[in-house]
This record gives C-alpha cells, sequence and structure tokens, in this order.
C-alpha cells in the first residue's frame, strides 16, 4: 500500500529537505504562470534495495519530466498554461532488507532565479573557454619557439645531411599545420557559442 504525501511550494527560491519512506509517494505543487522555464534541483541519498522515481505533471495529468532510479541531477520544463504543476517523487523497495527512509533535497527555480543560473552558467563556460584560449595561445608560442628553433638547426645541418634536413622541415610543416588546425577549430567553436547565444550576429 503506497502513501500519498501532498504539498505545496510556498518558497520555490529555497531548497527543501524531506524522509521519503519506502513505497510512498511525496508530491509537491506549485502555481506557475504561462511560458516559464521551471528547473528543479536534486539530491537523493543511496539506499541498497531501494530506488527513487520523480515524475512532472500539469493539471492535466500529461507527463513533462520523468526518470527512474535517480542519484542527483536536474529536470526542467517550459509551462504551456497558467496553472498548477506537480512534483512527485516515489520510492520503490525492489529488496526484503530494505525499510530505510530516503533523504531528498529539491531545490526549485523558475523566473529571475533561473534567469540568474542560466547567466552564470554562461560566464562559467565563457571563462572556460578563455582558459582554453589562453592555453591555446601557451602551445602555439611554444611550437612557434620549436618551429624557430627547428629551423636554426635546419639551417645549420643544410650542408651536412640532406636527409635529415628533410625530416626537420617536415617536422616544421606539421608543427605549424597543427597550430591551424587547432587554433582554426577553436574559433569555430567558439563562434557557433556565441552565434548560439546571440552574442553575436
Amino acid at each position: 500500500m503506497k502513501l500519498i504525501l501532498l504539498c505545496f511550494l510556498i518558497n520555490t527560491g529555497e531548497g527543501i529537505m524531506f524522509l521519503l519512506i519506502p513505497n510512498t509517494v511525496r508530491c509537491f505543487r506549485e502555481y506557475v504562470s504561462k511560458d516559464i522555464i521551471l528547473i528543479g534541483e536534486f539530491n537523493v541519498t543511496q539506499i541498497k534495495g531501494q530506488e527513487i522515481d520523480y515524475i512532472v505533471t500539469d493539471s492535466k495529468q500529461e507527463i513533462l519530466a520523468r526518470n527512474e532510479n535517480i542519484k542527483n541531477g536536474r529536470f526542467s520544463v517550459v509551462t504551456e498554461n497558467n496553472e498548477i504543476y506537480e512534483i512527485c517523487f516515489r520510492s520503490r523497495a525492489i529488496s526484503q532488507l530494505s525499510g530505510h527512509s530516503h533523504t531528498v533535497s529539491l531545490h526549485i527555480m523558475k523566473g529571475i532565479e533561473v534567469d540568474n543560473k542560466l547567466a552564470e552558467e554562461e560566464r562559467t563556460v565563457v571563462a572556460s573557454n578563455e582558459i582554453g584560449l589562453k592555453r591555446l595561445k601557451t602551445i602555439a608560442a611554444s611550437i612557434v619557439d620549436d618551429f624557430i628553433l627547428l629551423n636554426e638547426n635546419e639551417k645549420k645541418m643544410r650542408n651536412t645531411n640532406e636527409s635529415t634536413n628533410t625530416r626537420v622541415v617536415v617536422i616544421g610543416i606539421f608543427s605549424i599545420t597543427w597550430l591551424l588546425f587547432t587554433s582554426g577549430g577553436q574559433l569555430y567553436y567558439l563562434y557557433n557559442y556565441f552565434k548560439s547565444r546571440k552574442i553575436i550576429e
């Protein structure tokens, strides 16, 4: 027999934590306006022989998001109507040895908080790309220095060993080609990323 507990989320900007008894369902309801991104971040303690599922539905009981045997993660939905949405967590005991309650933490975000969260994640991605560009610049400088050194060695060896000279030139050409390829790939990725974010046209 499953026990269903129903609560209304009052302060969506704050996280909540609750215990989920085996073979029970705990649901939360929240009124959300139309065309709003609703994000939920959750974390579930793991107990051997028990699993936790979640499901997000609207007032018509249409499934908007669901997942089984969750640990931690995030769900997101875009609301289509001004109505109450329901988020349910279900505990399933798959072993006779189970019988302990799960601890579940849930943080619901919408509106401005979602915008701030996405903006923060975007800044993190941009910062990561900047670090990648700096690393690429360092690698490029190192390759240029190596190429200059190879070129100097090539001049010294030109009159002594033609075969070795050819190998040095090939290595130099390969280094420059690799530099151009990696630089072009990085710039292409950044161009598509900024274009998708409408930072550039």
